[in-house]
């Protein structure tokens, strides 16, 4: 088959509309079998320790019901670099940089601009501006249709199943830290001792031999884990279409569970813009959610973004509604 026939195949499986990814699971589960013919596994199952990045303080952890909106942006980075946990950066592949989930992990990215949807794998820390949520390589981005400016209001969702099972693959081919190691010191062997008893009256000299008692053969090693990767192209580069939907650029500076902290803190940001408290519920719970906004533009939401971080709201981001 030609070139331009398999690009056009390609091209067109791009664009299939509303089409799940059930085969995703069995792709994986087949992977994890491996193959002799295949690299070994690279990169590594990593969360890593809080870090601070422009201001912002970043807590990374494990989490398969992550559901977030925001601005997303494209990856510009040197092809064959290396990613946080290890692997190899290519702009081609459908891969993303997170500032806080477990690497690796799948999440559902939607363009909420054009309704746009693909899934991607999340392999490197970032992005760099702390205004924007995921960072998307350059074919994610092509894919979900970013503008020329890189920027677009997203949803991402963490795939729970498929997710799970990339971290299985990736701790199975994590080294452990020397410090966690349990070392083991091999028993002594007991030798084996003789003497010489004087014979009773009567009888012959003999010689009398005691034998310590063998120690128990040590357990067999276990062999070793199987490293095989998941292969980043091995997404499937199915795309879902849905009713565009765009939402208001807000700057949420803040979640309590007291309205006292909450008008607080909104005291406290008058000056870095019109900041308002909203009650709100989740998983039960009353919450009190600061807000700056709404902005036109998202050159306005990165000036509030910004002016609520010189006011000491580290934790403030910005989010679509």
């Amino acid at each position: 088959m030609t070139r331009p026939a398999l690009a056009a195949i390609a091209a067109a499986a791009l664009m299939l509309a509303g089409c799940a990814e059930t085969g995703f699971v069995a792709q994986l589960g087949k992977r994890l079998t491996g193959s002799a013919s295949r690299d070994p596994g690279e990169g590594s199952f990593v969360v890593g320790e809080t870090y601070r990045r422009g201001g912002v303080w970043f807590s990374p952890r494990e989490d398969y019901d992550l559901d977030e909106t925001g601005l997303a942006t494209v990856i510009r980075q040197r092809a064959g670099s290396r990613t946080a946990n290890g692997e190899v950066f290519d702009p081609a592949k459908l891969t993303a940089q997170h500032p806080t989930l477990q690497l690796p992990a799948i999440v559902r990215v939607t363009n909420l601009e054009n309704g746009r949807s693909v899934l991607v794998r999340v392999n490197d820390r970032g992005p760099v501006d702390v205004g924007r949520i995921i960072g998307l390589s350059e074919a994610s981005a092509r894919v979900l249709g970013l503008p020329a400016d890189g920027v677009a209001q997203v949803r991402v969702q963490v795939v729970p199943e498929e997710s799970r099972l990339v971290a299985a693959e990736a701790r199975a081919r994590t080294p452990v830290p020397e410090s966690e190691r349990i070392v083991v010191a091999s028993a002594p062997r007991i030798p084996v001792e003789a003497e010489t008893l004087p014979p009773p009256p009567g009888a012959r000299a003999a010689t009398m031999v005691r034998v310590a008692a063998p120690l128990p053969a040590p357990p067999p090693a276990p062999p070793p884990l199987l490293a095989v990767p998941l292969r980043t192209d091995a997404l499937p580069r199915t795309l879902r279409q849905q009713p565009p939907a765009p939402g208001r650029l807000w700057v949420q500076a803040g979640v309590f569970g007291s309205a006292r902290n909450a008008e607080a803190l909104r005291t406290r940001l008058a000056a870095a813009g019109p900041a308002h408290t909203s009650r709100v519920t989740a998983n039960g719970r009353t919450l009190y959610r600061v807000r700056l906004g709404p902005a036109r533009t998202v050159a306005e939401a990165d000036h509030l973004l910004a002016a609520t971080l010189r006011a000491g709201a580290s934790d403030a981001r910005i989010v679509v509604d």
